[in-house]
């Protein structure tokens, strides 16, 4: 999935989200920093990280929970662990157990 997330966005968004992570855990491991410590550009870049987060959709997992486990459960079927009928099926699957003599 991180494969995905690092192609699906342009190297300008990967970077300016390094740049955001790097500011939040300097944020998240001092002591206490406030705003005023901060310059200009550190200030620029934290807001445009956030306007970035904005811009992502996101879902109610309240809503995502109950998709999921529909989908699963529509799967189930399909799954030759949970229905080994299936792999009488495939041809590759050996018929005997390995016995060494």
């Amino acid at each position: 999935m991180l494969h995905n997330l690092k192609h699906s966005y342009s190297g300008y968004l990967l970077e300016d989200f390094k740049q955001s992570f790097h500011f939040t855990s300097k944020l998240l491991n001092s002591d206490l920093i406030t705003m005023d410590e901060l310059d200009e550009t550190q200030l620029k870049n934290h807001v445009d990280s956030l306007k970035q987060q904005l811009k992502f959709n996101r879902e109610k997992t309240s809503v995502s929970i109950p998709e999921l486990i529909k989908w699963t459960e529509e799967k189930m079927n399909e799954d030759p662990f949970l229905n080994p009928d299936i792999l009488k099926d495939n041809p590759w699957v050996e018929s005997s157990k390995c016995v060494i003599t």
